[in-house]
């Protein structure tokens, strides 16, 4: 991080790792095995096989009931195209009035979307499913009995009501599950059986009974009931009402209605909200109008005999049937993108025979077609929206995903009706082919993102040829000159810049514990003694280090790169509750016991602190990558281990959480003597405030660069393995890439990216993984401000120097007032940069016992105007020391 007088360079290494005799490469593009957790406190990425719900015999159960709610769901609309010449002639209306009912069912969707929130915080999920399937059996009675006409359509309102309340959450929770697209293909393949089955059903009462065609309602009422039972058995385990003294789902005691309200302020803040909605709009709205209206056009247009048309639905339904089923595994080898888009051409292709070819058994044979290569479209819909939203949003984002979705699905057959009633049903082939087309467009134009889940391993780097080395800095240019903010004609100028201040700063390239960067002082010389530097070869090689997890002492196994010496373990440490050969005991407490314990600068026993680590994933689990923030609040910046220091800063902005509200912008580990301490403080009261304290991630929270600055080290030494520092890294993994105040200033520990225009696109990269070594997540954590144009290559061989122009595009993009980050030191404790644009804020006071310069923080009060409060370290009078640890700055690079 640079400063004023001088430069300390960090950059992050390569790191071998090995739990039990497993070794595991952690590569900075990889995401890294965790323990397994429920999709639902999954956020701001897509779940992993390893992560994903395993297939026990309750989660069997479930799945199965998901898709007769969807099978039920199906019967329920695929007869509409089959009785709509008997419902016209019944209640004597024209097809201007059929729109009333499309209008209903949309009505029903968007009241979904905007109740799910709500509900989330009031009921359990079964109980939300159990609610929608009430209201879908209510609605057929209703109908049963044939009714008004106006009671009649609002018994659509009813079913799509209960539809979404099921729909939503089935999608939420199917997504989760592992292997996922083959279950998203069977519970949408149930629908399409649904709509399959239920003109057969349908159309011989009608045809038997024309005056009493709503006793096929009676059949919906039978599979209503079986719906209910099954809702009830699958998710008893969720059938619960959330008391206000539970912590509601994003795990707060807050107001649950202005929380419900907030998050769907921000999920309709999402760009990729209305792009999907946009292409299930134009999806289902041909999906409708075709299903809706193909029996009419066959009955007017082709002369066919209404009896016998009737089925026609059920050839289209059955293709869609076998394409959701045959086609979802092909779709997720080959590329959902790409297999959807060739779908769609073949889907547009075979509406062009039933558009063109006036004949009846051709005309049958497209639209059967039609169905079968539309097959994927809708669960691809489903598995792309779940890696773009965070799961903590995707019931309230697929609720308004599909209740604009049903807009389409209502909009277009409506208008369908109202054009056909003035110039012939003729006009269904224009309108069916104009939004097939458009679906194609949209789908193509969708953000691209992860759309495979599977971890998968990845070898690692190869080691350049040592006597003509690689520059480490040639890949940072291997991103994509159309990024937005990064002009093209910059790149061959900063690649040669990046090959000059490279070559002379090794350090940066490596970062390892043979190297060293000396701070230097305009008034003090510069240290005496260097430690010789690394090459490029041993740097590109790693860490020969590994440890073992499954035991009470570290192991160190040999691999084929080659061995880069540790400095000597420091003395053992007695600064905890307990001696090292005690570490293992549990205290027997909890959050406060850990919290007063931590206070007093104690580290916990091993096993209460992976207890705590994992109460604290937990937490951030069910946090965006953007967590919103209201004010007041107070920002502070770096930390790094200086636990007294720590302390301090609480008593200067006025005592702990919950007094008083804090955002963290991350390294809070490393080169302080108390980096354990540090962290433990900070996630106790994460584990017992969670909504008055944030933790943003910061470049030294990573496996890579703990091994380096000495987080590992200590937790080796304090607890005699490496068992404590692993669970700590799991945490590093789940922390925000961001915070936002008020949605006005954003709290990013580094800076920005090229590759990110939009707070968007930070929402969507997939956080819980290893840091990798370029790219958007990289260049939150390790990009600087700098007097350049636009863009400049970083002396830290990490990350980027942004200018001026770049900063105030973006926070004119996104409607910001201010870009508060950490990252580098500031000898005055804040620093504002290109018109108060963007300010760091540097939270870490005498930095690393000899920088000699104040600390602050920063207040954000509700007019957003920001108060900055000095203060230096304590006295060393007041702080405790490390036995050993005397007078040794070894972790100052």
């Amino acid at each position: 991080m640079s400063t004023q007088t001088g430069t300390i360079t960090e950059v992050v290494p390569h790191v071998v790792f090995n739990a039990s005799s497993k070794t595991i490469d952690f590569q900075p593009h990889e995401e890294i095995e965790l323990n397994a957790r429920a999709p639902s406190r999954q956020s701001g990425r897509a779940v992993s096989e390893d992560e994903a719900i395993k297939l026990t015999k309750d989660t069997m159960f479930k799945l199965l009931s998901a898709g007769f709610s969807f099978f039920f769901a199906g019967t329920s609309d695929g007869c509409l195209g089959a009785l709509i010449p008997y419902i016209l002639r019944t209640y004597q209306v024209n097809t201007d009035m059929i729109a009333v009912i499309f209008a209903a069912s949309f009505g029903g969707w968007v009241a979904a979307a905007l109740t799910n929130s709500h509900l989330l915080k009031y009921l359990g999920f079964g109980s939300i499913l159990a609610i929608g399937a009430c209201i879908q059996l209510l609605a057929h009675v209703l109908r049963v009995w044939t009714p008004p006409y106006a009671l009649f359509a609002v018994s659509f309102f009813l079913t799509s009501l209960g539809q979404a309340y099921q729909d939503s959450h089935s999608n939420t929770y199917v997504s989760g599950v592992k292997g996922a697209h083959r279950w998203l293909g069977f519970i949408h393949a149930m629908y399409a059986l649904g709509l399959l089955v239920s003109p057969f059903v349908a159309t011989p009462i009608a045809v038997a009974r024309p005056d009493r065609w709503a006793l096929f309602y009676g059949f919906l009422i039978g599979l209503g009931v079986i719906n209910i039972v099954a809702v009830l058995f699958a998710f008893r385990d969720s059938l619960k009402v959330i008391h206000r003294a539970e912590p509601t789902v994003e795990g707060e005691n807050t107001s649950r209605g202005k929380s419900a309200v907030e998050e769907i302020k921000e999920t309709l803040g999402m760009r990729a909200l209305w792009l999907l909605s946009l292409y299930f709009f134009l999806f289902l709205g041909a999906s409708v109008t075709g299903g809706g209206w193909s029996v009419e056009f066959l009955v007017q247009i082709r002369g066919g005999d209404l009896s016998k048309m009737g089925y026609v639905p059920a050839g289209q339904n059955g293709g869609l049937f076998l394409g959701r089923l045959l086609l979802a595994e092909p779709t997720k080898r080959f590329g959902e993108r790409r297999m959807v888009l060739i779908c769609c051409i073949l889907t547009l292709a075979a509406q062009l025979v039933f558009w063109l070819v006036p004949n009846i058994p051709a005309n049958i044979a497209a639209i059967s077609l039609v169905g079968f290569f539309s097959g994927p479209f809708f669960a691809t819909g489903i598995s792309v929206g779940s890696k773009l939203f965070p799961k903590r949003l995707q019931p309230t984002a697929l609720g308004l995903v599909f209740a604009l979705a049903q807009a389409g699905g209502s909009l277009f057959p409506a208008l369908t009706g109202v054009i056909a009633s003035r110039v012939g049903v003729q006009v269904l082939q224009p309108i069916m082919t104009a939004l097939l087309v458009a679906t194609g467009i949209t789908l193509a134009s969708l953000p691209a993102c992860e759309l495979s889940t599977t971890l998968e391993a990845h070898p690692g780097p190869t080691p350049p040829n040592i006597s003509q080395p690689k520059a480490p800095t040639a890949r940072r240019h291997s991103r994509s000159s159309s990024t937005n903010v990064f002009p093209a004609q910059l790149l061959s100028e900063l690649k040669a810049q990046s090959e000059s201040i490279v070559a002379g700063q090794l350090v940066a390239a490596g970062g390892l514990p043979s190297s060293s960067a000396v701070i230097t002082d305009d008034n003090e010389p510069s240290s005496d003694t260097l430690v010789p530097q690394p090459t490029l070869a041993t740097l590109y090689a790693g860490f020969q280090e590994s440890i073992d997890s499954s035991t009470s002492t570290s192991s160190r196994t040999p691999t084929a790169a080659p061995y880069i010496p540790r400095r000597p373990s420091a003395e053992p440490l007695t600064t905890g509750p307990m001696s090292l050969g005690e570490s293992g005991s549990s205290s027997g407490g909890g959050p406060d016991e850990w919290l007063e314990m931590a206070k007093k600068c104690k580290y916990l026993p091993e096993s209460d602190m992976k207890r705590l680590c994992e109460l604290v994933k937990e937490c951030l689990m069910e946090e965006s990558n953007i967590q919103p923030v209201t004010s007041p609040v107070t920002v502070c910046g770096d930390i790094h281990g200086q636990f007294y220091d720590l302390m301090e800063l609480f008593r200067v902005g006025g005592g702990f959480p919950p007094d008083i509200n804090y955002v963290f912008l991350g390294d809070f580990v490393d080169r302080g003597y108390f980096s354990l301490e540090t962290f433990t403080l900070l996630m106790c009261l994460k584990a017992k405030y969670p909504s008055h304290i944030t933790l943003v991630r910061g470049n030294h929270e990573s496996r890579q660069i703990t091994q380096v600055y000495g987080f590992y080290e200590e937790c080796q030494t304090k607890y005699g393995n490496a068992s404590v520092w692993k669970s700590c890294c799991q945490v590093f993994d789940f922390l925000a890439l961001a915070a936002i105040i008020d949605g006005k200033v954003l709290c990013v520990h580094g800076g920005l990216s090229p590759e990110i225009r939009t707070l968007d696109q930070i929402r969507v990269v997939a956080r819980a993984q290893e840091i990798p070594h370029e790219g958007a997540f990289c260049d939150l954590v390790w990009s600087d401000p700098e007097d350049v144009d636009t863009w400049a290559v970083s002396p830290r061989g990490a990350g980027w120097l942004f200018g001026d122009k770049v900063a105030t595009e973006f926070n004119h993009v996104n409607n910001l007032t201010l870009i508060a980050r950490a990252h580098q030191l500031v000898n005055e404790g804040y620093k504002y940069h290109f018109k108060n644009a963007v300010v760091t804020v540097w939270s870490a006071p005498n930095y690393c016992y000899r920088c000699g310069n104040v600390a602050s923080i920063m207040q954000v009060k509700e007019d957003l105007q920001p108060e900055f409060k000095i203060f230096r370290a304590v006295p060393d009078d007041q702080r405790a020391v490390p036995p050993g640890r005397a007078g040794r700055g070894e972790y100052f690079l």
